[in-house]
């Protein structure tokens, strides 16, 4: 029995042993568990052009230390983003068509935060060479090629509200008279590019516009100079003539709205009885302001014996109880005998 118990307790304790000697080796061969994950930031802006309109599909470039770069493109609001960047500093770039290549450097890149740079793009004006030709009195044209180096403008012609206007025209004319024109684009935005250093007077017009004028716009060599323009509503001026006739206002009797001739048949439609004639025609002249009711004129005449029908040419009957001619506020009859 002793022998038996031995040989158990061997065996567990051999048991034991192998267990240990095996869950060590399978613990040395299991790796190590990694450090945590670096924490990273971002970098998100907005693309400009000079105007603070936005700059949609420019191209963002983000490069580190290392030259490692990242590149992102605008959307339709002009915004780029970048996104899990490790901390540090980094060159940001910019570029689009018909502006300026951008840069900045050391863009510091913080860990969990969200960093915001705006880009404001300026128009690329391409170097170019220019040349001013001269033409005398009976004489061929010269070419007169500009030495030196050259400088440019541009700038926005907006209207009061300061929005861009169209297909502006713009000239800039230094002081010999040389003039260089130029058309701004959709934006409003006009450029003149290769121009001699020197004093110059800027002019910009636009349909509906006052004509702008600006002088002493210095133009520098080997630099682009921004001189916005602002025009005002055009306002037409309306002539007015004034002539010294004036309208003439007839006072002949026979001319007055109120005046009724008789003459003719409706002459024949009167009593031929004198009396009767006489109180038609009071009838007709109608009622009368006057003291004396309406008065007769034969032939210019009052108080005279009433003709015979027969013998009357022609009766004017004055409604206008006004007339200078007649007494005042009196209706009158007035006969043209034969």
């Amino acid at each position: 029995m002793s022998f038996r118990r031995l040989r158990t307790t061997s065996t567990f304790f051999l048991c034991l042993f192998m267990t240990l000697f095996f869950a060590g080796r399978l613990a040395a061969q299991e790796p190590a568990a990694g450090p945590a994950a670096n924490p990273t930031g971002a970098l998100t802006g907005i693309v400009k052009d000079p105007s603070g309109a936005v700059v949609a599909n420019a191209a963002v470039h983000l490069t580190d230390a290392s030259g490692v770069s990242s590149d992102a493109t605008t959307d339709g609001q002009g915004v780029y983003e970048f996104k899990a960047l490790a901390p540090g500093a980094y060159t940001l770039k910019a570029e689009a068509t018909g502006f300026a290549p951008f840069a900045q450097e050391n863009v510091q890149i913080t860990a969990n935060q969200a960093q915001q740079l705006n880009i404001s793009l300026k128009i690329h004006i391409e170097p170019a060479q220019v040349e001013v030709t001269g033409q005398a009195v009976n004489q061929a044209t010269q070419a007169v090629p500009v030495k030196g180096p050259t400088g440019g403008l541009t700038g926005i012609v907006s209207d009061p509200s300061g929005a861009g206007i169209p297909r502006a025209s713009v000239r800039l004319t230094n002081a010999a008279g040389a003039s260089y024109d130029a058309t701004t684009n959709g934006e409003g935005i006009y450029q003149l590019k290769a121009l001699p250093a020197g004093v110059y007077t800027l002019k910009a017009v636009a349909q509906g516009f006052s004509l702008f004028t600006q002088e002493n716009v210095q133009v520098v060599a080997n630099q682009v100079q921004q001189v916005n323009v602002n025009l005002t509503i055009h306002i037409e001026e309306e002539k007015v003539e004034v002539t010294d006739q004036t309208t003439k206002v007839d006072v002949d009797p026979s001319n007055n709205a109120g005046t009724v001739v008789m003459k003719g048949k409706d002459l024949e439609a009167l009593s031929d009885d004198p009396d009767e004639l006489a109180s038609e025609l009071q009838a007709l002249a109608g009622p009368s302001a006057g003291p004396n009711g309406g008065q007769i004129y034969i032939d210019g005449f009052t108080a005279g014996q009433l003709p015979p029908k027969a013998s009357i040419r022609e009766i004017r009957i004055n409604q206008n109880p006004f007339s200078s001619e007649y007494d005042f506020r009196v209706r009158q009859a007035r006969l043209w005998a034969n």
